[in-house]
């Protein structure tokens, strides 16, 4: 099995009409790349890995999930208390 790593950071885009409902969903240049090669191979073919860090919150815990249930690695997500998705 061949291993491919992806570095990046992810975004959280809100979908919806004005004054309307609105749908979370996660993206970003890295992240879509690593969705799409995990969704058009294997986990026998290509494990996809993702690097990145993100909190202990909520959201982070929601971007986790996502990513785990595309079948992308998450061992190398770098998880820390102190931060949230999108702060500096």
């Amino acid at each position: 099995m061949k291993k491919l790593a992806i570095l990046g950071e992810c975004m959280i885009e809100l979908n919806g009409e004005p004054f309307g409902e609105m749908h979370q969903t996660y993206g970003g240049d890295s992240l879509n790349t690593a969705t799409y090669l995990a969704r058009v191979s294997s986990p026998e073919q290509i494990e996809v890995r993702y690097l990145s860090a993100l909190g202990t919150d909520k959201l982070s815990q929601g971007m986790l999930a996502a990513w785990q249930a595309d079948n992308i690695n998450t061992d190398f997500v770098l998880r820390d208390e102190h931060r949230q998705p999108g702060c500096i």
